[in-house]
């Protein structure tokens, strides 16, 4: 009877751990010569009300030490009719802490509400920009989708 348990137990970690390894193998970061930091976004088509993936990677290259996060914080607007962008959600500051590892994928999501969490995102062209005042970027981050 214990070692049915213990089995039943063993298994059900397994399938859970192995659903986060196939996330993780399902999506992986393309190679970016010379290393560095940089911003993907998981699909650039995505449904009204359709969470939004996003990852932040520090791939090896020139600088392989840790990417420094302090101070950062992340901007997603929508592009209206002139061409200009319209912020819709500001992150708080260090939304992931301070540092970043060497080839480690850092994942989140957007729900498509803004900072009230009164509004969704409309249909049309959005981007985000995530900005790392101390990191070792000279310019903010850039990733652009759709939402349909």
């Amino acid at each position: 009877m214990k070692k049915t348990i213990i089995l039943t137990m063993a298994f059900a970690l397994f399938i859970f751990f192995s659903s986060f390894a196939l996330e993780s193998l399902a999506w992986r970061p393309p190679p970016k010569p010379g290393g560095g930091l940089a911003l993907y976004v998981k699909k650039h088509n995505y449904q009204v009300g359709e969470t939004v993936k996003f990852m932040l990677y520090k791939h090896a290259g020139v600088d392989d030490t840790p990417a420094n996060l302090e101070g950062s914080y992340y901007v997603i607007s929508k592009k209206k009719d002139n061409n200009k962008w319209r912020e819709f959600y500001t992150s708080r500051k260090n939304p992931f802490g301070t540092t970043l590892n060497l080839e480690t994928p850092l994942v989140w999501t957007w729900d498509q509400k803004d900072n009230e969490r009164t509004h969704r995102a409309k249909p049309g062209e959005w981007r985000l920009r995530f900005f790392a005042p101390k990191g070792n970027i000279s310019e903010p981050l850039k990733v652009k989708f759709t939402i349909r």
